[in-house]
């Protein structure tokens, strides 16, 4: 047990997901997860681009022209 007052992680997280709001809370985690990875997609071809690659790898979603796009979605 956590000091006095407090939980840990799993107490708060077994908590959550027997309360009435859990679908909430795992469509929440689902949509932080899902947004977390798709900026790691971007910075990681980001980086090959500033690294001079001049065309992007099989696989790569990303242009310069998205990266600005995104950047400008992010900034308003």
């Amino acid at each position: 047990m956590a000091e006095k007052g407090r939980m840990t992680a799993v107490e708060l997280v077994d908590k959550l997901m027997g309360s009435e709001h859990a679908d909430v809370v795992r469509e929440s985690v689902a949509w932080l997860v899902a947004e977390v990875m798709e900026a790691e997609v971007v910075r990681h071809e980001a980086l090959l681009d500033r690294a001079g690659c001049e065309t992007s790898p099989p696989g790569c979603r990303s242009s310069l022209v998205k990266l600005g796009a995104a950047g400008a979605r992010n900034c308003g």
